[in-house]
């Protein structure tokens, strides 16, 4: 939450700003309709070779970098089913004291 303001100012002076993969309830609601969740294909390009084949390095890493939790209380939020959560390691770091269901 730290960088909210930082992050407000650049949407503003973006021209189409796009905000990926973070939660509704760490920005403004005006913002909610700029947040966009990951492309499941591009996704799938990430995770395997060339041969298709599964590459479980960079899969186990993505995981352990990139892992997202939600608190209980998100069950209560109207954007629980769109929003995947927040970092593991941000909670890990702030706790789920900012998790605020919308």
């Amino acid at each position: 939450k730290e960088i909210l303001p930082y992050l407000h100012g650049a949407i503003e002076k973006t021209k189409k700003p796009l905000i990926r993969n973070i939660p509704y309830c760490f920005v403004d609601k005006k913002y909610h309709k700029l947040i966009i969740k990951d492309d499941p294909s591009i996704l799938k390009s990430i995770y395997f070779d060339d041969n298709s084949k599964l590459d479980i390095m960079k899969l186990t890493k993505d995981y352990i970098e990139n892992k997202k939790i939600k608190s209980l209380r998100c069950n209560k939020c109207k954007f629980n089913r769109k929003c995947d959560g927040v970092f593991q390691k941000y909670i890990m770091k702030y706790g789920f004291k900012e998790l605020k269901p919308i």
